[in-house]
């Protein structure tokens, strides 16, 4: 036996666009309403923050943070 659906008209290419730019749309609002909720959190809690910034600091070893100026440095061309 077959079910019976509501005959709805092709969704257009415009429609498409409209629904995309809607997501769109809620994304960017959300990600700002993220961003507005972070940056609050960080305004009330400084040292907190300042305390997490340490600890990501001090949990890189020191070598990975100075990157090859540990190596010895490659010759110079003679500049003759």
């Amino acid at each position: 036996m077959r079910c019976a659906t509501a005959w709805e008209p092709p969704v257009t290419e415009m429609e498409i666009l409209r629904r995309r730019r809607e997501l769109v749309l809620l994304s960017a609002e959300l990600q700002r309403a993220t961003l507005v909720r972070r940056l609050d959190h960080v305004q009330r809690h400084p040292v907190n923050t300042m305390v997490g910034l340490a600890a990501s600091i001090a949990s890189v070893p020191l070598l990975m943070k100075s990157g090859c100026s540990s190596r010895a440095a490659p010759p110079a061309a003679n500049a003759a």
